[in-house]
């Protein structure tokens, strides 16, 4: 779809939504301005796609399956743009509004965005309370497949902080759903997190898919890999961040890291870092300063990792970084 015409249906369904909302239709109401919303995200109008879904919350007589997608949709925008801060407080918002009895089932995702933000931007004491409401809703959908996407980037950041803090329980508990979810231990995803728990990045010696949405869903993390084991990514590998509809901060900062490594650029990978801490990226800038530091020679550099880390609890790469300081003599 041209973004000629992705403009011409977004006017559409804000006709629409005046209509229903002139009728008391509520429900076509919250259906139409979720329409121009997800229109809206395609081509990064990401004011629109805040203000139409901030007026589904204020819709009337709005189910609970329609108040927890637009939470969702909401946080996804934050999670988007880089700002974790608003992303975390969305999710906690709407799980405060939450009514007893209410199904989980109905947050869907958005308590995986709010963990997989906290992990970004540092915030790893938001994690436990998080992780609770996670495992909340995997004991609800496991025997669902369908349902399994809901948890799956939640319990993957669970993992990288189990990794992190050398926490053993937790990663085998972050892996066993994984396996429930990807009984295939010859799969993409299973090899990914292979390469994940041995901390080698070689074992990724496969292409993903331009086509398949899951693959694409797994290129970044194996970028933020290589990126912190100073590996280089393909060209491949980097095009399918580089899509609109896969678009974000995230992915655009670590782009910016992985063209520095591939095109030897120190100046470059210095200046992408900084940027990538000052967008909010805490953990993955602190772990390239060891990679950075390395390059150039520069202690300065591990001194300022050391500081993130320690306050952290990364005692994975803390210990990297003592093994990057030994080559200094």
């Amino acid at each position: 779809m041209s973004r000629e015409e992705i403009e011409l249906r977004r006017k559409d369904g804000l006709a629409a939504a005046a209509y229903f909302e002139q009728c008391h239709d509520w429900s076509s109401f919250s259906e139409a301005l979720d329409g121009y919303a997800s229109l809206s995200a395609r081509v990064n109008a990401f004011d629109d796609v805040l203000a139409a879904t901030t007026r589904r919350l204020q819709t009337p007589q709005l189910s609970l399956k329609e108040r927890g997608d637009a939470y969702n949709v909401i946080a996804s925008v934050y999670y988007r743009i880089g700002n974790y801060s608003k992303c975390i407080a969305t999710i906690q918002d709407a799980l405060a509004q939450r009514r007893p009895g209410e199904s989980l089932v109905h947050f869907g995702a958005g308590p995986s965005l709010a963990i997989g933000a906290s992990f970004l931007g540092g915030r790893w004491g938001e994690l436990n309370n998080l992780f609770a409401i996670l495992k909340e809703i995997w004991e609800q959908i496991q025997h669902d497949p369908a349902s399994a996407f809901f948890v799956v980037d939640g319990y993957f950041s669970i993992l990288q902080l189990a990794l992190a803090r050398e926490d053993r329980a937790l990663a085998d508990a972050a892996i066993s759903v994984f396996s429930r979810v990807f009984p295939d231990s010859t799969s993409k995803p299973r090899l990914i997190l292979s390469a994940y728990r041995e901390d080698d990045p070689m074992k990724i010696n496969f292409e993903l898919s331009p086509t398949d949405r899951l693959e694409r869903g797994l290129a970044l993390a194996v970028i933020m890999f290589f990126n912190e084991h100073g590996v280089h990514s393909s060209d491949s590998l980097l095009s399918l961040v580089s899509t609109p509809s896969f678009s974000s901060d995230v992915a655009f900062r670590c782009h910016e890291i992985a063209q520095a490594l591939a095109t030897n650029d120190n100046t470059r990978l210095a200046i992408a870092i900084d940027e990538a801490e000052k967008h909010h990226l805490i953990v993955h800038a602190a772990r390239m300063r060891i990679i950075l530091a390395q390059r150039i020679k520069d202690r300065t550099q591990l001194e300022r990792a050391r500081t993130v880390l320690e306050g952290l609890g990364d005692r994975q790469f803390l210990r990297r970084l003592e093994e990057a300081k030994i080559l200094f003599g």
